[in-house]
């Protein structure tokens, strides 16, 4: 009797514990959305006459993002995501930072 009620308790702890874990890996509503708006803010800032490459790199990391999504690899999509907004972000600051310096006049 004593080793059933271990396998049963064991097999609890399993599924409690398979249970608590696939509800943190849920798919990255958020970052996605961050990510998408920080491009298109960073875009709309003309961050691509700055560092075009950069913001290159963050979309890139956004298409890896939503491919993640598609194959339900939400771990990757997440990381991709919040690559692609840190990118993306860093480009604005730098496209708004280019827009406010002092022209050279007369």
């Amino acid at each position: 009797m004593g080793g059933t009620r271990r396998r049963v308790a064991g097999a609890a702890l399993f599924g409690a514990l398979v249970f608590l874990f696939s509800g943190c890996v849920s798919a990255p509503v958020q970052e996605m959305s961050n990510a998408r708006q920080a491009v298109v803010a960073a875009t709309d800032a003309g961050a691509e006459r700055h560092a075009a490459g950069v913001l290159a790199q963050a979309r890139a990391y956004l298409r890896s993002a939503e491919a993640n999504l598609k194959r339900h690899d939400y771990r990757e999509a997440r990381r991709d995501a919040v690559v692609a907004r840190e990118k993306a972000v860093a480009e604005l600051k730098a496209a708004q930072a280019a827009r406010d310096l002092p022209t050279s006049g007369p």
